[in-house]
This record gives structure tokens, sequence and C-alpha cells, in this order.
């Protein structure tokens, strides 16, 4: 029986004066791709000029 494919889930944490809209994007780092082709990727939350960073939360194995 094979198991089906996880994914990460990534959501982020409001604070005070904090900002994140369209504008925000997650850009993978340092990829790596397994021997059973799965990849796993370090991640950076990137804000535009003048908006409050943001804390990401990852679940990292969620269907």
């Amino acid at each position: 029986m094979e198991l089906p494919a996880l994914a990460q889930v990534e959501s982020f944490l409001w604070g005070p004066g904090s900002n994140v809209g369209p504008e925000t994007k997650v850009e993978p780092r340092n990829c790596v791709t397994g021997p059973d082709g799965s990849i796993t990727c370090d991640t950076k939350v990137v804000n535009p000029p003048g908006d409050t960073p943001a804390k990401p939360q990852y679940r990292p194995f969620s269907y």
C-alpha cells in the first residue's frame, strides 16, 4: 500500500502593526531532491519595503 503524498501548510501570525498581503512572498532556498523524488527546501518570508514582517507558522506534514 502506497501512502498519500504529504505537503507543508503555511500560515502567518499577525502581530500588532504587522501587514501581510498579496505582495508578501515565501521564497524557497537550499532545495534538495531526495532519492524518492521528494523535495525539501528552507524558506524565507519576504515582505515589500515598509511592511512589518509577520511570523510564519508551518505544519510540515499535513494532508
